[in-house]
Order: structure tokens, then sequence, then C-alpha cells
């Protein structure tokens, strides 16, 4: 399961799709084809790839919507922002309750299904969003941003269970 090859030319994750030969969607390099000159493919790492570091091209090309569709609203702490993933889980159960107990279990189940659809379809886009905007300040505010993002650690499933346990504490002491 984790023979997830590298790039010998710039370090990045090879990329296969639908039978073709594995190739780099950073540097372009392609397994089996010698390049004469590889020096002038020194290429630095983008901010958002030391943000993300192994799991970029997942966030890149949308290729997590199994752990989107599992987690929903956690994903956003899974991602790094634990607050927006504790309130939005909070919402989540919130309208869950209501919507189970008033309307009964099968538009529960369709609620349940477009919300997650839904995260699956937009949470990408909005955690690039988010990450943008956190590497726009770290590069505001310290000359030596790359370092920072270098040592920040976004993925921890500590972060989505804590949230789940928040969220749903919050929401049974709302409820009652």
């Amino acid at each position: 399961m984790n023979n997830i090859k590298k790039c010998p030319k710039c370090g990045f994750m090879l990329t296969s799709d639908y039978g073709t030969k594995p190739y780099c969607l950073k540097c372009g390099y392609t397994e089996g084809i010698f390049l004469h000159d590889m020096s002038k493919y020194n290429i630095k790492e983008s901010d958002l790839e030391l943000f993300f570091k192994d799991k970029a091209v997942k966030y890149l090309y949308n290729k997590n919507n199994f752990l989107i569709f599992i987690l929903g609203p956690l994903f956003y702490s899974y991602s790094g922002f634990f607050w927006i993933g504790m309130f939005l889980t909070f919402f989540s159960f919130r309208v869950g309750f209501l919507v189970y107990y008033n309307l009964g279990f099968i538009i529960f189940l369709i609620y349940f299904l477009s919300t997650r659809i839904i995260y699956m379809t937009f949470s990408n886009t909005i955690i690039l969003w988010l990450v943008n905007l956190k590497i726009k300040l770290l590069k505001k505010y310290y000359k030596d941003y790359r370092n920072k993002i270098k040592k920040y650690k976004p993925t921890s499933i500590l972060y989505v269970i804590l949230a789940f346990l928040m969220a749903l504490s919050l929401s049974i002491i709302f409820y009652l």
C-alpha cells in the first residue's frame, strides 16, 4: 500500500493515471525517459507543497474524496483548521438532530448524503483558499516564513477526535 515512488529529479510524488507510465506533476519527469541535462530543472518547492508535504497532490487534484465523505465537516480539523471543523461539526449535529426528530429517518439520510456530497465538492477548494490565506499572513509577518511552513503539521487524527468530542458534547448540552 505504501509504495509511493518519488521523482528522482525533484523528489515530488510520481503519479500514474489509467495505465500510463508514472510521471511527475511538478517537473514533468516520466519514468523510463532519459533526460541528458537535468540541472536546468532545479525547481523550488512551492509553499503549498511545503505546507501539505506528501499530501499536496491529494489536495491540489481533489484525490481524497473518500476521506472527505467519511469525515465530513471534521475534514477541516484533519487539515489543520480545528475551530472551523469543530464549528461545522457542531452545526451539522444540530441540524441533523432537528431533521431526524422532526422529519424522520429517510429525510435525515437524504440530508446526510447531500451534505457529504457538498463537502466532497467544495472542501479542497476552501482548504486551499484558507492555506493560501495563512501563507500570505506568514509572508507578511515573518521574513523566514518557509521554515514556519515546514514545521507545520497540517493533518492529525487527534484534532479530528477532539473536534468530534467537543462538537458532540456541545450538541448534547444545547439539546437538553
